[in-house]
């Protein structure tokens, strides 16, 4: 696959847009065309989105236990400010 990069104005490597080649189901392309939905700026928020949560995901994983000891704690314990908070 052929890729071209062109740097943008205020743009780094990393931000930089790259061409692609995709295959989009075809009533999905006419969809898109119909309503002037600008498919690259779909794919690139949609591809934002699940980066986003993947990184919740696996920050998640990666800190499950020391979420679960500070939920126990708290559990047994309360939380730290209690005498602060007036319910």
């Amino acid at each position: 696959m052929r890729m071209h990069m062109r740097m943008e104005h205020g743009m780094t490597a990393s931000t930089a847009k790259q061409r692609v080649n995709l295959t989009v189901r075809a009533d999905m392309v006419q969809y898109a065309r119909q309503a002037k939905l600008n498919l690259s700026q779909v794919l690139e928020e949609t591809l934002l989105q699940r980066q986003r949560e993947e990184a919740a995901r696996r920050w998640q994983e990666e800190n499950r236990e020391a979420i679960e000891y500070h939920r126990q704690r708290i559990a047994r314990d309360g939380m730290l400010n209690k005498d602060l908070i007036a319910f």
